[in-house]
């Protein structure tokens, strides 16, 4: 279990580093910030689980809003952080005690949502002690051309098509950086109603395998 939560931190962290290939300058005067237009009625569809994620670590970094046309809607940020070595705790081997040292006091929080269209996505940084908003902010891949705006205290920018992006504030912005996982709108979805289908909520793997 301890080389799982160590591989998913690591490889999180591993893909801010893999998108990373330019940098964008973003600062605005107030006066001179650019509008961000939106195509209006789209389709835009986040998870929320009405019980709140019972035991699923959130983010204490950032906040994620996403505005399409007149909707607006707040998201849920979840957070892996990297855990302290301490031998035998949660099974951690001596040979783990390099590579959680290497990422200690690290994090990455992420977000996860479906679109069509386009999307204004704001982010609020709630903890400017671990991540302070000043200097560059990068959304990458560059191959997108995004070009984030920073209004008061909150990024905004604006997608246009799905992907797997990555924001990072400052030149260590990587080390507690905000991953997005914009999915494209889900298609061929069955109805509960067809035959051979099993609808479950909240099911165990046993349930879902017997």
């Amino acid at each position: 279990m301890t080389g799982r939560i160590i591989k998913n931190f690591i490889l999180l962290s591993c893909i801010s580093f893999l998108v990373t290939d330019c940098e964008q300058e973003f600062r605005y005067p107030p006066e001179e910030i650019p509008e961000i237009p939106t195509s209006g009625g789209d389709t835009l569809v986040t998870y929320e689980d009405p019980e709140g994620f019972p035991g699923v670590p959130k983010s204490g970094v950032y906040e994620v809003t996403l505005r399409q046309g007149l909707r607006v809607k707040s998201t849920v940020v979840f957070q892996n952080s990297c855990p302290v070595y301490q031998a035998g705790y949660m099974d951690m081997l001596t040979k783990d005690k390099n590579p959680l040292d290497k990422f200690k006091g690290r994090s990455v929080s992420w977000v996860n949502f479906s679109f069509s269209g386009d999307v204004v996505v704001e982010v609020r940084v709630i903890d400017q002690g671990k991540v302070p908003l000043a200097g560059t902010i990068r959304v990458i891949p560059s191959r997108y051309a995004i070009v984030p705006v920073l209004d008061g205290d909150v990024i905004k920018f604006t997608l246009t098509e799905p992907g797997q992006f990555s924001v990072e504030i400052g030149k260590n912005g990587y080390k507690n950086g905000l991953m997005i996982f914009a999915n494209p709108l889900e298609t061929g979805i069955p109805s509960p109603e067809e035959d051979g289908y099993l609808v479950v909520d909240h099911a165990t793997s046993a349930e879902v395998t017997s």
